[in-house]
């Protein structure tokens, strides 16, 4: 479900950016895809897919880069990546943090040739 609802942002801000995409050669759309989402990369590509032919659209290119999710302890100040879910800070046991960097889902270009 949420693929689904990415994939419409996707197209929603392809529009946005281009009036008539159909009419372009090539485009290539990068998005960001964190890796503490419930979506796969696979999902979300078979879903913009079954979006583009529903549209009639070709030559749309998604490239989806994972990411990896940083926060910061607020008692001990340390930025730690993390690749699976933590409920206190490793290096002083603090609950007390704040996601830095690790936003479930961005658009971060969308380039027209």
């Amino acid at each position: 479900m949420h693929e689904t609802m990415f994939a419409n942002e996707i197209l929603t801000s392809l529009k946005q950016k281009v009036k008539d995409p159909s009419t372009v050669r090539h485009i290539t759309i990068n998005v960001s895809l964190s890796s503490f989402t419930h979506v796969t990369p696979d999902n979300l590509r078979s879903a913009f897919d079954v979006l583009m032919q529903k549209e009639s659209l070709k030559n749309i290119y998604l490239n989806i880069k994972r990411t990896c999710v940083i926060f910061r302890c607020k008692e001990c100040n340390k930025a730690i990546e993390i690749t699976q879910p933590v409920l206190s800070c490793p290096f002083c046991g603090s609950f007390d943090f704040d996601i830095e960097r690790g936003k479930e889902f961005s658009i971060e270009s969308i380039e027209v040739d």
